[in-house]
């Protein structure tokens, strides 16, 4: 029963705190086993913790994410508990795709298709674990998985969730020193692939995992009394060398950012104490590369930076045990 309540607890919190600001929606059922239709399986039923969904801006369907809550002391996150994670949760991905009653309970009508999707959240309660998350997926046997090609499963650790909870919180900054007008007023900026062409709201559009893991996570904003935007760019490298930030002027400048009427703030996620001064070379590096360019060059020179608070490891106060 103590379970049960710890994870309809933690699945409020991480819907109102963390995964709303990323722009994803959480289906109203929380905490529920629903039938298992594959044989093979050898099970009645499988669990889904929560359910989110959002609209995939490339590949334009709903995309619906069966997440699995673990709340975990440090000495509880091991290989095997991992693993055995992992596992559990490719066999519930890989049945709620064709299950009529996780369908039932959780899916939509809409107008384009839609998959599910797993995610594996894991919360370090006690907030001592400080091993690389990572390593834990060395030795899996991939043939243990029984998931299908075009479905993925999702992983956060306790350093990508630490991560998650300053980038909103500074979103939240935004939004109270009026940055950025409110929840609604900004979107998770994608650029047209030759492959790939954004689809959906581009007023609106949600963070998707994948970003989520990337070097660098891109908000497009409406400036305040003004008809022109604002970019922030949360930078999730430490900013080591000055290569890593030429390949970054690179991105903006092939996808026509660096180059417009735009408000353009970086914000560093994991300041190394070297990244300021490689971020200067690589403007000067770039600025050489390109020539004498007088206009090129006072943009290049607007883009801000800062770094943002490491506001709180812990995305809740009372500890959520569930070992």
């Amino acid at each position: 029963m103590a379970e049960t309540e710890n994870i309809a607890k933690m699945a409020e919190i991480i819907s109102k705190d963390i995964f709303s600001w990323f722009k994803r929606h959480r289906r109203p059922i929380k905490n529920r086993n629903w039938d298992c239709v594959i044989e093979a399986h050898n099970k009645k039923t499988h669990p889904s913790d929560v359910v989110f969904y959002f609209h995939h801006p490339y590949k334009n369907c709903v995309k619906y994410l069966n997440v699995d809550l673990k709340s975990y002391s440090k000495g509880s996150i091991t290989n095997q508990s991992i693993q055995s994670a992992l596992q559990s949760l490719s066999k519930s991905v890989h049945c709620a795709n064709i299950s009529p009653s996780w369908k039932k309970d959780f899916m939509l009508k809409h107008e384009c298709d839609s998959e599910v999707d797993g995610l594996l959240f894991v919360y370090n309660h006690d907030d001592k674990y400080d091993s690389d998350f990572r390593s834990h997926f060395k030795g899996i046997d991939k043939k243990s998985l029984a998931l299908q090609p075009d479905h993925l499963i999702h992983v956060f650790g306790p350093k990508d969730i630490a991560l998650m909870v300053d980038i909103v919180t500074d979103i939240k900054s935004n939004v109270a020193e009026g940055v950025i007008k409110d929840k609604d007023s900004y979107s998770f900026y994608y650029p047209e692939l030759v492959r790939y062409k954004v689809t959906g709201d581009e007023k609106n559009l949600p963070a998707i995992p994948e970003v989520l893991n990337s070097p660098w996570l891109i908000i497009k904003h409406p400036l305040k009394d003004s008809f022109n935007y604002g970019f922030i760019i949360y930078y999730n490298e430490k900013g080591e060398t000055e290569e890593e930030f030429i390949y970054l002027l690179d991105y903006l400048s092939h996808n026509q950012i660096l180059l417009g009427d735009y408000e353009i703030k970086m914000k560093f996620t994991r300041l190394c104490e070297n990244a300021s001064s490689n971020f200067d070379k690589a403007r000067h590096y770039y600025l050489q590369a390109w020539g004498i360019d007088h206009y090129r060059e006072q943009k290049i020179w607007r883009i801000g930076f800062d770094s943002i608070t490491n506001f709180s490891k812990k995305f809740y106060e009372t500890e959520i045990g569930m070992d």
